[in-house]
């Protein structure tokens, strides 16, 4: 039986898709013909449908074709700022006079994945959005909770959903973590990523997608996080504020469009979420971007690993941390032992460095390459 029924409504879109050949059907011939880019073709700039709005100028977050990445701690508010985008989609106007929804005519429907709340934290999500969207009820938006469902019947339900609606403009999934097995597993985090940028394309949607940082430092968790983040059109951050806790500062991480302004959420009462036009970030907190291990192409980073193991084979844990800031240092890049000790962990995920714990002794680390 499907998960959808398919009325009058839905014609149009299958006819759509019975004329469409799937990439992954496709020969090698038919690819590099539909690839190739001709000079002539009137090629448009994809639609926006989510910018913010920050002294007098508006910061594209959002284009229809394309996937953005909301990342934070555990109970930073993530759900709680994507609530707020999503109002702000649904409204297709300002919430707050500082969040833009702009979806298309023609791609005004929005479904929210919920991958790891249980069904009534979900329900409760819904009648966030929808109040602050100011409306009862709307067949353009709909939500799913996925949490009991296995990882492929997860994906099978995103994909057989997407596909069977018609004037889709915004997915969010919620959790998509919860759509690979091993969050560290380089192949699932390719293929996963793969599928957002196949999705986004071939239904000319957005996808907006939520996943935890790790808790030694700020990177998006594992593999899969780290090709969200080199893959993802903009890369957003929630992170509570040190000394008011009530308090959630979003900040533009990566951006493929101009940054917009750090701004502050908090939660009233009633559980909505709304920004804190008061707040103001102070000249310390006007920093500039945090240095991080992902502002570096790869290759940077497996010249940067040859140069540290060219002394010797082997390190142990805090020579190794000095010895990497060293060779950056010595490449124009100066950081300290915290940093020094982010850029290693990172180095342990991508499964570039090895740390080797012997029999007797303490652990030592050699280059996984």
């Amino acid at each position: 039986m499907p998960i959808i029924d398919i009325d009058e409504d839905f014609k149009e879109v299958e006819n759509q898709k019975k004329t469409k050949v799937s990439a992954d059907k496709m020969t090698t011939e038919e690819i590099i013909k539909e690839s190739r880019v001709d000079i002539s073709e009137m090629l448009e700039l994809p639609p926006v449908c989510l910018e913010i709005i920050s002294n007098n100028s508006n910061s594209i977050i959002a284009t229809i074709g394309n996937f953005s990445v909301i990342i934070g701690k555990a109970k930073s508010k993530k759900t709680f700022l994507t609530s707020l985008l999503v109002s702000a989609l649904l409204r297709n106007d300002n919430t707050n006079s500082m969040v833009r929804g702009i979806l298309p005519s023609d791609k005004k429907k929005v479904i929210f994945f919920d991958t790891e709340q249980s069904r009534e934290k979900v329900a409760e999500i819904q009648r966030r959005i929808l109040q602050l969207a100011e409306i009862s009820k709307t067949e353009d938006f709909i939500i799913h909770s996925l949490r009991k469902y296995s990882t492929n019947q997860r994906i099978d339900v995103i994909k057989e959903i997407i596909y069977n609606t018609p004037d889709l403009g915004v997915i969010i999934i919620d959790g998509i973590r919860d759509l690979v097995f091993d969050i560290n597993n380089s192949q699932e985090a390719v293929e996963t990523t793969g599928n957002l940028m196949k999705w986004t394309e071939e239904l000319n949607i957005h996808c907006m997608c939520v996943i935890h940082q790790n808790k030694g430092d700020n990177n998006a968790r594992g593999h899969l996080g780290t090709e969200l983040v080199n893959k993802g059109e903009t890369i957003i951050s929630v992170t509570k504020d040190d000394k008011e806790k009530s308090i959630s500062i979003v900040e533009p991480e990566q951006c493929r469009e101009k940054e917009f302004e750090p701004f502050a959420i908090r939660i009233d009462d009633n559980k909505i979420p709304y920004i804190d036009e008061n707040w103001k970030p102070k000249d310390k907190d006007r920093k500039k971007k945090i240095l991080s291990p992902h502002d570096f192409e790869l290759d940077v980073h497996l010249r940067m690993i040859i140069e540290i193991f060219d002394l010797k084979p082997q390190f142990q844990y805090t020579e190794l941390k000095n010895r990497i800031k060293t060779i950056w240092s010595k490449n124009g890049v100066e950081f300290g032992d915290n940093k020094a000790l982010e850029f290693l962990s990172f180095y342990q995920n991508e499964k570039l460095i090895l740390n080797k714990v012997p029999k007797k002794g303490k652990g030592v680390y050699e280059k996984y390459i």
